[in-house]
């Protein structure tokens, strides 16, 4: 039997992806056994999960789009 092997993800930079609009990468630290991701509604769960599918199984739902974000300056719409 071959030896299996387990890839992890021990962290993930973040910038300009849907909820994560600063040109400033946001690193966050996963290099765990078991990560926990938890925060009020509108910051970045989703994001976070939808770049993780992207990076992994290359794919990303474009029914997702547009996204309306909290931290841009003006909320008329």
């Amino acid at each position: 039997m071959k030896d299996k092997h387990v890839l992890r993800v021990k962290s993930i930079k973040l910038c300009r992806f849907r909820g994560f609009v600063s040109a400033t990468p946001i690193e966050l630290n996963t290099d765990a056994d078991i990560v926990l991701i938890t925060g009020p509604n509108g910051f970045g769960k989703t994001s976070l999960m939808d770049a993780l599918c992207l990076l992994l199984n290359r794919h990303f739902y474009p029914e997702k789009l547009p996204l309306s974000s909290c931290n841009k300056e003006k909320y008329d719409e």
